[in-house]
């Protein structure tokens, strides 16, 4: 019988604006050893809370959006995340509006999608940009990864 592990249930919400851009927080000092990365915008959900109830929560405190047309995308379940356990589920949605604003969580900004390589972001992110894209609209994916102690990623698998 395999160990019983508890999970972290967590959003990010792929914003795309009208020029194909993608929404990134620089992350802020505030978050330690993650300082300096780029990651969607989302979060914990809370006790009760619904996924797109938290995903329309987590970007506007953390970029001052409102976004809609929210759709579930993606479900990833990482394993050892800096010693974290998450079932992480990858939102899409699209906005309107150009304004962004700094939170404690980081910087907003809107970056190209082949400006990627360019920025500090974690492994699996590419992985789960590129299946997004790649899928036709209303359809959802399900994938593993897993991290080592240093934050690598080692293993990226898509469930079909």
């Amino acid at each position: 019988m395999s160990q019983r592990h508890q999970i972290i249930p967590r959003t990010i919400c792929l914003v795309f604006n009208e020029k194909g851009q993608i929404l990134l927080l620089k992350f802020s000092r505030e978050k330690g050893k993650l300082a300096g990365f780029y990651d969607p915008p989302g979060g914990h959900i809370e006790l009760g809370e619904g996924i797109i109830a938290n995903t329309k929560r987590e970007v506007l405190e953390e970029t001052g959006l409102e976004i809609e047309k929210v759709a579930l995308r993606g479900v990833v379940h990482v394993a050892n995340f800096f010693g974290k356990n998450l079932m992480l589920f990858v939102t899409t949605s699209q906005t309107k509006t150009v304004n962004l604003k700094s939170s404690l969580e980081g910087e907003p900004m809107w970056i190209n999608l082949q400006d990627l390589d360019a920025i500090k972001i974690f492994d699996d992110l590419k992985a789960i940009i590129k299946q997004v894209k790649s899928l036709p609209q209303n359809t959802v994916f399900t994938a593993r990864s897993e991290f080592d102690k240093s934050g690598k990623m080692v293993r990226w698998e898509i469930e079909v």
